[in-house]
């Protein structure tokens, strides 16, 4: 059970870890999925890796429910930062 313990606890440490698993157990959550978004464009350093992953985030939760103002809210902030031809 200790196992267990600092295994759930490593995952809340991270957020970006804490999101995936929520996307992992329900792929279906356009929140989920808006959340694992802000999660990677909040990640230090600012890699340009993380914010594509947080685009691709944000490009599936409006995907799933196209209504999402938090989502397409996300997405257009990000991709005024970004640099040109990097959201392709």
């Amino acid at each position: 059970m200790g196992a267990a313990t600092v295994a759930r606890l490593s995952v809340w440490r991270d957020p970006r870890r804490l999101w995936l698993d929520a996307v992992t157990k329900a792929p279906h959550k356009a929140r989920a999925w808006n959340n694992l978004g802000m999660a990677f464009d909040d990640a230090r350093p600012r890699a340009a890796r993380n914010r594509m992953t947080a685009v691709a985030c944000f490009r599936h939760a409006i995907e799933l429910d196209p209504d999402d103002p938090y989502a397409r809210r996300n997405l257009e902030r990000l991709e005024m930062r970004l640099d040109p031809g990097e959201s392709e």
